[in-house]
């Protein structure tokens, strides 16, 4: 989330900087995803844990299952245009409309 190649922070300059170059090599299809910091997974960790319990209600999260989950589902239907952006909140739209 937050990617721009503009920005005074290097983390998202470097975000920013590395869409605008995938953007140019002009593939059929791009699909960028923007999630927020990402919780879970195998590697879950003391930092992980923190974010979730303590900056929850501040910064913006979400589990890695749901990112695939949203993923899958983009990359089985139909494109919307060569380049697809999502960020956060769709992503968890995505994943909450075909929820199992």
């Amino acid at each position: 989330a937050g990617a721009d190649r503009n920005s005074s922070a290097t983390y998202l300059k470097t975000k920013g900087r590395i869409e605008e170059a995938l953007k140019a090599l002009d593939f059929e299809r791009l699909m960028i995803y923007r999630p927020g910091a990402l919780l879970g997974g195998e590697r879950q960790g003391f930092v992980h844990t923190f974010m979730g319990v303590c900056c929850g209600c501040c910064v913006p999260h979400v589990d890695v299952s749901v990112v695939a989950k949203a993923m899958r589902i983009v990359a089985l239907n139909p494109k919307r245009g060569a380049v697809e952006i999502y960020e956060n909140d769709e992503i968890l739209r995505l994943a909450d409309l075909n929820s199992d």
